[in-house]
């Protein structure tokens, strides 16, 4: 849910490390998380999420793919923030701490 386990994969990727799939691996997780029930967690955990995603990125990706990705992430912002305004303004918070 915070992505620890992808920052993780993507530092070491960027180390030089690389992943393949485990074929007959069975995980099983204590809770789910779905899209359709996210207001079903703390508004402060879904924030953490969102952060988590920025810090992540500012952490681990090269500075010249950032640019390559700009346009991209930029609509991705867009959108991401047009849908916090109409359905989850309370994370809209998360921009100050982002910022600071």
């Amino acid at each position: 849910m915070y992505g620890e386990d992808i920052d993780l994969c993507w530092r070491l990727s960027n180390m030089g490390f690389t992943f393949s799939l485990a074929q007959n691996t069975f995980l099983y997780h204590v809770k789910s998380y779905s899209f359709s029930k996210r207001f079903q967690v703390a508004p402060f955990l879904r924030k953490k999420v969102l952060l988590n995603r920025y810090y992540s990125i500012a952490k681990n990706e090269n500075p010249k793919n950032i640019l390559f990705i700009l346009p991209t992430l930029i609509v991705y912002e867009i959108l991401q923030f047009m849908y916090l305004c109409v359905f989850d303004s309370k994370l809209l918070t998360l921009y100050g701490e982002l910022f600071r």
